[in-house]
């Protein structure tokens, strides 16, 4: 059975049970070491992590790790182990499209055309290429927290830009199909939107009906939304009512979102620490993560527009670190705070629905035209977005996609097998029983179509070639 992730509609499901959706119960994973130390492998540390979570915390609803940070361009580091460590131990992992410097960037402080260029479309080729084959990739995150403010909007065009050649390129290419996510901070645009307003017109704007093209595929759109959220700061907090008595920050997300036409996900989960509990009298230094059942826990709650979380963070900013004795150094486990400890006992509280054979659903609604919405932009905020489809197209050359179509670095099988453990009912993942080698020889993966295509072609380029140098000259010549 294929467990591999795909969306249909406003849900994330399993590719080999459409029936069935994806509920995402994740965790953010701490970054590599610095610059000065990106040679050393960060791998043995990542699967320790792993089995630590799994094994030694227990948490057996976990089924997602978030990554921030995975370069493609180290070729010293091969990931097949952790992917498929990850894929044995039941995780999916979500992985990045873009990076911190370099020609991984998606500026936000560049308007497009400007903030959109070939070196970050073969950025995000390298990545899918190297780490999009594995089965356990739940999808990419295009960006994360470009449009923070009204300035910042004009990169917007980038970001769906560059989701538009992506997916032509792994359709072109053969490939799975990765679910592309826009992750974005939950926070309003000054006095004229509030939170939710911002999130709902973002949404929109990253879906808009494309009415520059018939054809569906090539429409540039993102596939699952995800909003980064700091709310939820007291224990008192509740899904109705915030703690001082107005509408509840989530179920005014929820009303928002009400027919949201992609699925939506919180991509990070959790208040500041320094935030929590305060000046309210009670304890402060943990979380309680109540919020999960909201989210996935209960019926009535939101899991029939939502698929999942991201908690913030194993290790990160002092202020949402969930273990102590950090910053991690790359190879040993931290040692669990109570914060860690009472999200792994929310998570438990998650199963009951999440084990539900008919989730709860609802009928997604019809986005808006794009054209509906850059008259919105302008009127609204006095913002003139540069046209998405007037932005360059990038894409595999035409040897790459008809001479050399069946090289990939990395990557198993689309078929993989799902067990089961009595500790939990979430699929685990079956390794890739043969991964291919980090520096394998290309031509072991080519087919016998294209190699016989390549000899083809190597032909016709002889005969053309002496069919030049035997035709007469013609044209200027000196006398």
């Amino acid at each position: 059975e294929d467990d591999r992730i795909v969306v249909d509609g406003r849900y994330l499901v399993y590719k080999g049970r459409p029936d069935e959706r994806f509920l995402m119960k994740g965790i953010a994973f701490p970054d590599p070491l610095p610059d000065e130390d990106k040679e050393m492998d960060p791998t043995p540390g990542y699967i320790a992590i792993l089995r630590q979570l799994r094994n030694d915390l227990g948490m057996t609803e976990l089924n997602t790790i978030r990554m921030y940070v995975l370069d493609p361009t180290i070729r010293t580091i091969d990931y097949a182990e952790f992917f498929n460590v990850a894929a044995e131990l039941g995780f999916y992992v979500l992985i990045p499209l873009t990076a911190a410097g370099g020609a991984g960037v998606l500026s936000r402080d560049k308007p497009a055309p400007k903030c959109y260029n070939h070196k970050l479309f073969n950025y995000g080729k390298q990545v899918i290429d190297e780490f999009g084959s594995y089965p356990n990739v739940l999808g990419g995150v295009l960006a994360n927290e470009v449009m923070n403010s009204l300035i910042s909007w004009t990169a917007a065009p980038c970001i769906l830009a560059y989701a538009r050649d992506l997916k032509r390129y792994m359709r072109m290419a053969n490939k799975e199909t990765l679910p592309l996510f826009y992750t974005a901070q939950h926070d309003g645009i000054g006095a004229q939107l509030s939170p939710a307003e911002a999130m709902r017109m973002t949404v929109d704007y990253m879906t808009c009906a494309d009415d520059t093209t018939t054809d569906p595929e090539e429409a540039a759109s993102i596939d699952v939304f995800g909003i980064n959220i700091e709310s939820w700061c007291s224990w008192t907090q509740k899904f109705e009512k915030n703690e001082d008595g107005s509408i509840g920050t989530y179920l005014d997300l929820y009303n928002a979102m009400n027919d949201a036409n992609i699925p939506l996900v919180f991509s990070e989960l959790g208040c500041s620490l320094q935030l929590y509990n305060k000046d309210n009298g009670l304890p402060k230094g943990a979380r309680d993560w109540s919020q999960l059942t909201a989210i996935l826990g209960e019926e009535n709650g939101m899991v029939d527009e939502w698929s999942g979380f991201s908690a913030y963070a194993y290790d990160g900013p002092t202020y949402f670190q969930m273990m102590s004795g950090g910053p991690w150094d790359g190879v040993n486990v931290l040692k669990p705070k109570q914060d860690m400890i009472n999200f792994g006992d929310a998570l438990k509280e998650t199963s009951r629905i999440s084990r539900s054979t008919s989730l709860p659903t609802k009928p997604a609604g019809t986005p808006p035209t794009c054209k509906e919405m850059a008259t919105t932009m302008k009127k609204s905020f006095k913002l003139n977005l540069y046209p998405v489809h007037k932005i360059r197209s990038y894409r595999m050359s035409w040897f790459a996609q008809h001479i050399w179509p069946g090289t990939r670095v990395r990557g198993g099988s689309s078929s993989i097998s799902r067990t089961t453990t009595s500790a939990s009912t979430e699929a685990h993942l079956a390794p890739q029983e043969q991964p291919l080698s980090h520096h394998g020889n290309m031509l072991e993966t080519m087919t016998t179509t294209t190699m016989a295509g390549a000899i083809v072609v190597g032909l016709m380029v002889i005969a053309l070639a002496a069919f030049i140098i035997r035709r007469p000259r013609t044209g200027y010549t000196r006398i």
